[in-house]
């Protein structure tokens, strides 16, 4: 009789820990979205030292994103990348361009507020960041009947930023965030006053380089906003729709402005 005492005794061992690793109510558990989105964007764009008028275009914005959602923390990873032939008026100059955009940010919770169960929560941290956007620039020549290079001119930025993040937990795995990034310290490369300055005559075609200026807010400003949000559909995966807001502004070597908005919607892996 004694040697099957042990039997409900583990049972229970085993009963209470499997109770124990249970979330309890109110408590978050710790999740990973991976997943990708697609949409449009409708940038524009003002580079002086390549023309004074302004440019802009419709084009698609596909964009791969990761999120670590810890119980007081967030990772979080973006690789986007939009193409676009933009135009202008008058009609005779066009230009073809890209923009791409990569981002890590750790985020802390600072602040909880709401009300019962607290659903708001307010992140605080920093990101690593690289923003680039590249034109080419041709113009039209009418006894020819067609389009002739002009120049080469792009904004390469790499920055390290302040990260906010306000995020409403609605239900498991559904949710909304508003994110916000402002760059602190950046190296910025832009193209040299001279337009033959960074042309190279042996390749025929000016060469961008990948770093440049080191520049301490606000001599580099931009604003990266992502308002999204995320809900569950079937299994593990979840929908997600999101606008993005995006301006950037520089100096050197002549001025350049830029704006950017983005829609997109897309499916998320949840594990």
């Amino acid at each position: 009789m004694n040697s099957h005492r042990p039997v409900p005794l583990v049972i229970t061992l085993l009963i209470l820990a499997a109770v124990a690793a249970l979330p309890c109510p109110g408590q978050e558990r710790t999740r990973d979205y991976i997943g990708g989105a697609f949409g449009g964007s409708d940038f524009h764009i003002r580079d002086d030292h390549a023309s004074p008028l302004i440019f802009s275009a419709w084009g698609i914005a596909p964009t791969l994103q990761f999120m670590h959602a810890g119980e007081k923390s967030r990772h979080y990873f973006e690789a986007s990348y939009s193409p676009a032939n933009l135009m202008t008026t008058p009609d005779n100059f066009t230009t073809q361009g890209w923009i791409g955009k990569g981002r890590y940010a750790f985020l802390l919770a600072i602040a909880e507020f709401g009300g019962p169960g607290r659903p708001f929560t307010l992140f605080l941290g920093g990101s690593l960041s690289s923003f680039v956007s590249s034109s080419h620039y041709y113009y039209f020549i009418k006894p020819f009947n067609g389009y002739s290079s002009s120049i080469d001119s792009w904004y390469w930025s790499h920055s390290l930023d302040v990260a906010l993040q306000l995020e409403y937990g609605i239900a498991e795995r559904e949710f909304l965030f508003l994110q916000c990034c402002l760059p602190l310290l950046s190296n910025v490369s832009r193209p040299q006053y001279s337009p033959s300055g960074d042309y190279s005559y042996t390749e025929n075609e000016w060469k961008m380089k990948v770093f440049g200026r080191t520049e301490f807010f606000p001599k580099n400003f931009s604003c990266d906003l992502l308002l999204a949000f995320q809900v569950p559909v079937v299994w593990m995966l979840n929908f997600q729709v999101s606008y993005e807001f995006f301006v950037a502004s520089y100096d050197v070597p002549r001025d350049v402005t830029m704006y950017m908005n983005a829609a997109r919607a897309g499916i998320f892996f949840c594990f």
